[in-house]
């Protein structure tokens, strides 16, 4: 048996110094620190998910999901990495896309319904929660949206900023934490899994917070989202974004752009279908059309 000692994240080599054997051990390490996202309470009111990520795709029926299920899941499916043996997971970029896009969800509903949050809260509860539940719930999610653009120091610059690129400064902060150099993060960005039900959780987060955002801060996600989304992407970024990890598509060709109001439309139609089998009695109380 060999006595070499197995790295640890307390005290790292320059990874290229280490072996091919080394850095999988690295690897497996990393795998195993927690990274359970922000300590948010309002996750602490919303009901418990009977159905796992990977219970998800095995197709459990539809009536049985929570909105948020219904959301993240459809978020998720398509990034998830499977193996024979160990937890699918999501790659470390291909997660942090999967935040914006969970982020920017959660910002088009709050929007369309910022004037119906009690009753929208009871599409993230079951009815059983009853009442109380609502209206408890909504004022807490939009307390954080207001403390998260707080802490932006002015006015925010992009959803990017508001969701993706703090998530990304979370978790290299927890990196750093554990011991990750500088040198490391490189690597880090590149291999660092992260197992579906922690994604799971955290991208749960995303949706909530944009929420919020959305509802708190209608006049500001309109004209962010102009900025961000109501320009042609050109080719360039496109690619560059795929390179990254970021995206996952088969397509050289950038996605059309699209107003918010266009989106809004599109998560409609989407959230339509699931009301109607999940919730009818909340259709008419929604002012949602039977698709």
């Amino acid at each position: 048996m060999s006595s070499q000692k197995t790295p640890t994240t307390e005290s790292f080599k320059p990874f290229e110094k280490l072996s091919e054997a080394e850095m999988d051990q690295v690897a497996n390490e990393l795998r195993r620190m927690k990274l359970d996202g922000y300590p948010l309470p309002f996750l602490e009111l919303l009901p418990p998910q009977p159905n796992s990520p990977k219970g998800m795709a095995k197709g459990p029926s539809r009536s049985k999901l929570s909105l948020m299920d219904h959301i993240v899941g459809s978020l998720t499916e398509p990034a998830v990495k499977r193996r024979f043996f160990g937890r699918p997971y999501l790659r470390f970029r291909r997660y942090l896309g999967c935040y914006l896009e969970a982020f920017e969800f959660g910002v088009v509903l709050g929007y369309a319904f910022r004037d119906k949050l009690t009753s929208f809260a009871k599409l993230l509860g079951q009815p059983a929660h009853g009442e109380e539940f609502s209206a408890e719930l909504m004022p807490l999610i939009q307390r954080n949206a207001r403390a998260l653009v707080a802490g932006q120091g002015g006015e925010p610059q992009s959803f990017v900023h508001l969701s993706m690129l703090a998530e990304e400064e979370r978790i290299k902060a927890a990196w750093r934490e554990h011991g990750v150099g500088q040198a490391q993060v490189g690597f880090m960005e590149k291999h660092y899994e992260i197992p579906v039900e922690i994604a799971y959780r955290n991208l749960a987060g995303a949706v909530t917070a944009g929420l919020g955002f959305g509802s708190v801060f209608p006049e500001l996600a309109e004209r962010l989202w102009k900025a961000e989304h109501e320009y042609p992407v050109s080719r360039e970024e496109w690619s560059a974004a795929k390179k990254l990890g970021i995206v996952a598509s088969d397509s050289e060709e950038p996605p059309p752009s699209i107003t918010l109001a266009r989106r809004q439309e599109e998560i409609l139609a989407q959230l339509a279908s699931f009301v109607m089998t999940t919730r009818p009695e909340l259709m008419s109380e929604l002012g949602i059309r039977a698709p």
